[in-house]
């Protein structure tokens, strides 16, 4: 599948990369710069306003689990993050979940 990313702004601060340009994407690899046009893209995406940038690595996550499930476990957490362009994240630990896990015990 060949995908087009046009006019987002590419950020990558592992290579001090800040360009507004296009990003070309072919079968889940990015490619050299035009590696295709527009109308041989499968999918054309307008990032127009936004930023395109590598997976993000959320740090500080509670996702309420064991303990207060009834906010959040582990899957609606991650759901979020990944629908937040998350591409992992470290989960800390809640005091009202270690106590339960404590009281469990």
């Amino acid at each position: 599948m060949r995908i087009l990313v046009e006019n987002g702004r590419l950020l990558d601060p592992s290579r001090e990369l800040d360009v507004q340009e296009s990003l070309w994407i072919e079968d889940g690899i990015i490619c050299e710069k035009q590696a295709f046009s527009a109308n041989q893209a499968d999918r054309l995406i307008d990032a127009a306003g936004g930023w395109v940038v590598p997976g993000l690595i959320d740090l500080h996550v509670h996702f309420r689990d064991p303990g207060l499930t009834y906010k959040e476990d582990i899957h609606t957490g991650a759901a979020a993050a990944a629908a937040a362009s998350a591409a992992c994240c470290a989960a800390a630990a809640s005091r009202a979940a270690v106590q339960f896990a404590a009281a469990a015990a």
